[in-house]
This record gives C-alpha cells, structure tokens and sequence, in this order.
C-alpha cells in the first residue's frame, strides 16, 4: 500500500521540506560518492585472477583516474552502473573521479567526507586536474578547497579551477593546448528517428568566426530577397547554400547590389531632404 504524502500547508512548511531534502540529496551524494570509491578497492586489479597474463576476452586491470590512482577490474564499473541506473561510461567516470580525488586531492575528499563539498565541484576538479602529475593535482587542491560548498556561481568556479590548473603546470597547459588547435575535423552525427541529422565542425577560433559570419551574411541575403522564414531556418538554407557555391555567389552578387541600391537611394533622400530645407 502507497504511503500517503503530506501537503506542506504554508510556504514556510513547503521551504522546510525542501532545505530538508537537499540535506538528505547532498548526504547521500556524498556517500555514493565514497561508496564509488570502496566499489574500486572492492574490484582491484591485483583481484583478477592470472592478472600476470592477460588473454583474448579475459577482464583486465584498468587505471581508470590519473597516475597514481588504483587500477581495478575492467568491468566492475557495468555492475555498478547497472545498480546506479547508470551508464557503464558513466559509472566509470564516477569511479575515477572518486578514485582522483581520494588519492589525488586530499583536501577536497576530506571536505566530501565532512558533507563540506558539492559532489558535483569536487567532479568537476578531480576531471580537469586527471592529466596532471599528483604534486600538480594537489597544488590545485590547495587552491580550489575553499570554493567546494557552491559559494561560487558555477561560471566563475569553472573559470577559477581553469586558471589553477594551467597555473600549476604551465608547460603541459601549453602543449596541450598546441595539440588541441591541430585536433580539427568536419563529421556528421548519426540520423535521428525523425530523419535529422547534424554535421559538427571543430576548428580554430578565426575559421568558425569567419564561417558564423558568412553563414550570418547570407541569411541576411535570403532575408533581403523575401525569405520569412525563422532565423535558425534561413541560417539552415545559408549552409545548404554554402554546397553549392555557383548558387552562393549568385546571390551574394545580388544581395551586394541591393545593398548598393538602398544606400544609393538612401544618400539620395537625404540630399532631396537637404535641399528642401534649404
């Protein structure tokens, strides 16, 4: 029999319930969060049998945080996910990041485990600081601790962990960002039910700037010529245009002697105005 639920019956009841739901939700993220973590040490690696050798098929020890983390069985992570309602990916990033900070940013789980921290910060930092050397990773601990409990909006806590993580290793910041900037592709995503798909374009800053504004440039044109169409349709069309490059400078070739009309016609209103006044 389902129990019956109570109806707060004031504002004041209804705010209790929530601060007191938000207590249990924060509570019990904090201890799945270290659940996650004993989950690893339950399914170390050293557990697998005949670990030495690894054949065809058999499940292997995986690191699945950054150095100097535990490894643990390859496929503990899917049980747990199944338990979490969880993908497997997703379990084992849960886990790895349990592991990262546990190992990795002692200040932060002490926090975790004091129900001093949002899990989701305390994710967020053991994500970004996963490349880095441990002496790295704990400089930025030291210096994200104090921002764990949400105090921070979200944009400037992302923003300051960015700059702690560069901080505390220049060098490799830079090189990873050198090799991001040579990481480019044009690929389309897979069909959707409805007969859709995308096309993701990753590139430089400059390229995308030039192609949002020619993509802009010629949504304007359909504009200009009549085109009532939304403005995420029109910018649809402008890319469609973009294949067909024959029917694209046609219609740039137009759009740029309309625009040369108007002003014409413009500076010739002005001087009519101009003169009547005179």
């Amino acid at each position: 029999m389902q129990a019956t639920r109570s109806i707060p019956d004031s504002v004041e009841a209804t705010l209790e319930e929530v601060s007191r739901l938000h207590a249990v939700r924060t509570r019990a993220d904090a201890r799945l969060f270290e659940l996650a973590a004993l989950f690893a040490d339950q399914h170390c690696g050293d557990s697998l049998p005949g670990s030495g050798s690894v054949l065809p098929g058999r499940e292997r020890a995986v690191r699945v945080g950054g150095p100097g983390t535990p490894q643990v069985a390859e496929f503990a992570c899917a049980e747990l996910g199944a338990r979490l309602q969880i993908s497997p990916w997703s379990a084992r990033q849960l886990v790895a990041d349990a592991l990262d900070t546990r190992h990795r940013l002692p200040r932060t789980w002490t926090r975790v485990l004091a129900g001093q921290a949002r899990i989701g910060n305390a994710r967020r930092i053991a994500t970004a600081t996963r490349h880095l050397t441990a002496q790295a990773a704990a400089r930025v601990d030291t210096a994200m601790v104090e921002h764990l409990d949400g105090s921070l909006p979200w944009g400037r806590f992302t923003d300051r962990l960015t700059a702690q993580v560069v901080k505390a290793d220049p060098a490799l910041a830079a090189a990873r960002e050198a090799a991001a900037a040579t990481d480019q592709f044009a690929q389309r995503t897979r069909s959707s039910e409805h007969g859709t798909a995308g096309f993701y374009i990753r590139s430089t800053i400059g390229l995308i700037a030039r192609l949002d504004a020619t993509i802009t440039f010629l949504a304007d044109a359909l504009t200009a010529f009549g085109d009532t169409d939304p403005d995420d349709l029109r910018r649809v069309k402008a890319v469609a245009l973009l294949a067909n490059p024959v029917r694209a400078v046609e219609l740039l070739t137009a759009f740029a002697a309309h625009r040369t009309h108007n002003d014409t016609n413009d500076t010739n209103d002005t001087n009519d105005t101009n003169d009547t006044n005179d």
